[in-house]
């Protein structure tokens, strides 16, 4: 979908088509950006019951140096979006229970999970390193809290840093030696 600066309409039942315009200073007067990313906001939005606030989604190449993204980002070709929210480990639980979910309905196949939020992307087409070949994640936190299954809050704080790399340094392994490729 085309996103142009001067475009002000309703989009979803909650969020205005500009919110998902570049926030790069340097942004062009109109990107690509896709749809499902729109509509995977919004269905976070109702499930949670809570405002979602959309802090970067199309950026161009000196927009995403300046915040230190990655040189082959999504968000360079408008595939990605971050969000954040008033209570973010409700959004980080909910998106990181529902990762099948997502990637089912909207083809969110790249999770990111950070301090401020969570990142979500449709490109799908990066080597998966993840508990599944459907999509993969990483985490960039030094704490989170996480609900358990039955719902009830937990106040265990994950340290996720240093176990996830082992974790998917095994999965690497095991991939490399079992299928022959990365």
């Amino acid at each position: 979908m085309l996103i142009k600066r001067t475009d002000h309409y309703k989009v979803t039942n909650n969020f205005n088509i500009h919110e998902f315009y570049s926030k790069s200073l340097d942004a062009p007067f109109e990107h690509e950006f896709n749809g499902n990313l729109i509509d995977v906001c919004q269905y976070i939005r109702e499930q949670l019951s809570m405002p979602i606030v959309v802090t970067s989604t199309f950026r161009t190449v000196k927009g995403n140096a300046l915040v230190g993204g990655s040189k082959s980002s999504y968000h360079l070709k408008g595939l990605a979006v971050d969000i954040t929210a008033k209570d973010i480990n409700k959004l980080i639980n909910f998106v990181y229970e529902n990762m099948s979910l997502l990637n089912e309905r909207f083809s969110i196949c790249g999770f990111g999970f950070y301090r401020w939020g969570v990142h979500l992307d449709v490109g799908c087409d990066s080597v998966y390193i993840g508990p599944s070949d459907k999509f993969h994640f990483w985490i960039k936190n030094s704490q989170i809290n996480i609900d358990e299954q039955d719902g009830v809050s937990s106040s265990r704080s994950f340290k996720f840093g240093f176990v996830f790399f082992l974790f998917f340094l095994f999965l690497y392994i095991l991939r490399k030696f079992r299928y022959g490729k990365v």
